[in-house]
């Protein structure tokens, strides 16, 4: 098999295109994961002072 029908092959790979969603799932994923951290954390913060309150 050429470089050529490689290339032609793997653009046209479901395999491909399906690792390609999921990269870009991630990406997106990612972005909103940072920009929820902090909101996370208070959250976490919040939660460990009630359990400490109520022991």
């Amino acid at each position: 098999m050429n470089p050529a029908d490689a290339i032609a092959c793997s653009s046209q790979d479901p395999q491909v295109q399906v690792l390609k969603a999921m990269l870009l799932v991630e990406k997106q994923q990612h972005n909103i994961t940072k920009s929820q951290l902090f909101t996370c954390q208070a959250e976490k913060q919040h939660v460990e002072q009630e359990n400490t309150c109520s022991l």
